[in-house]
């Protein structure tokens, strides 16, 4: 396995150079898992970053009446965790496997030493979780602007009474979605 040119496959480390990558390389370790088995845990310690090298996975969360709801899916190339190396935190969500995953993992702690050293593909690959994110966010917004857009009219097709049950909740979090949005994004 070539693990300096996998990480380089990736768009959150493409801006390595090669000996930057080589150099990473040694600091990640490679883990398998089977199908079925989950690589991390919602609500475990986030303390590694995966860089998907084969196999798929699928992403969920708990709701809150306890229920697995998808959120994602991730293969080959993928970068998982990346919260993970700029705070220590639960995770978020649960990644499972629905086919054999091989996966490269490196350390939060080790990635903070490139950083608190000053590794220069430490600062690249920040800027590249930052894009990333960022983006994340940006589809976030988009997708509860939608479903809070004034136009948008919940229970149209229902009695007045039904309408009414369906609008009551989601009055006040159109209210506050529209206090939080009311600065620049």
């Amino acid at each position: 396995m070539d693990l300096p040119q996998i990480i380089r496959r990736t768009s959150m480390f493409s801006s390595l150079s090669v000996d930057e990558a080589k150099d990473f390389a040694q600091r990640c370790r490679a883990h398998v898992i089977v199908t079925g088995e989950q690589l991390f845990v919602e609500g475990d310690p986030a303390d590694y970053l995966y860089v998907i090298v084969s196999g798929e996975l699928v992403i969920s969360c708990k709701s809150p009446t306890g229920d697995d709801v998808v959120v994602g899916r991730a293969g080959p190339g993928s970068v998982l965790g990346e919260m993970a190396v700029l705070e220590v935190s639960a995770r978020s969500a649960t990644a499972t496997a629905t086919s054999p995953v091989t996966a490269l993992l490196i350390a939060s702690e080790e990635f903070g030493r490139l950083i608190e050293v000053g590794h220069p593909a430490a600062g690249r690959v920040l800027a590249e979780i930052r894009r990333t994110l960022v983006a994340r966010l940006r589809a976030v917004n988009t997708r509860l602007d939608a479903l809070f857009e004034p136009d948008f009219e919940l229970g149209a097709d229902l009695s007045p009474a039904e309408a009414e049950e369906v609008r009551a909740p989601v009055s006040p979090l159109r209210a506050l979605w529209q206090a939080l949005m009311g600065g620049d994004r």
